[in-house]
């Protein structure tokens, strides 16, 4: 068997030739993302179990979340800053909500495959299907938070309740730019 090395070559000028992997396009992903959607699913409810296990509130905690930040900036804001916004805890947690659910699902989507590292090196399988079980997660918990805000914004200021109904338009927020975020830079994808 003959052994072939290959040698970088370096200028001033150049950068070092680097094997540049194999792009995919939108609809192969897809079809890869629908191949492993078994794979996926297990993995949403592994996530979802996980971070529950062992806590004294279990799921309720989705809401108790933002429930008691919604509480503590609408004490601060409302009584010691006096900000006058007529429904200060429908407009908090209407930013609140969003906000949590993005950065949360951002966080476990970038570290979701070194969290991950043990199955990563057992199993063969499309690398992308771990960012985008963590930001799915994420998701379910966003849509619990968000039936918190529907409720909220129903009983605190009722004629909002048809702009309520474009809370759904919110649900689709915080997937797809975690898991944009959270893919590693490729040489033929320019760097965020």
């Amino acid at each position: 068997m003959r052994r072939t090395e290959t040698v970088a070559v370096y200028s001033e000028d150049a950068e070092p030739s680097r094997a540049r992997p194999p792009t995919i396009g939108l609809r192969q992903w897809l079809d890869e993302i629908v191949a492993y959607s078994e794979l996926l699913t297990n993995l949403v409810a592994r996530d979802l179990k996980t971070k529950y296990r062992g806590s004294f509130f279990g799921i309720f905690w989705s809401l108790l979340n933002p429930l008691l930040l919604m509480l503590v900036y609408t004490l601060v804001f409302s009584l010691i800053v006096r900000v006058n916004i007529h429904p200060y805890p429908v407009f908090l947690l209407a930013g609140l909500v969003p906000w949590n659910a993005f950065a949360q699902s951002l966080i476990q989507a970038t570290t979701s495959v070194t969290d991950s590292r043990g199955i990563v090196r057992k199993v063969a399988f499309p690398r992308q299907v771990l960012p985008l079980s963590a930001v799915l997660s994420g998701s379910v918990n966003f849509l619990i938070s968000l039936g918190l805000l529907a409720i909220l914004t129903f009983v605190l200021h009722p004629h909002l309740a048809c702009a309520t109904l474009l809370l759904p338009l919110l649900a689709r927020l915080p997937v797809p730019s975690p898991s944009r975020l959270s893919r590693p830079p490729s040489p033929t994808r320019p760097s965020l």
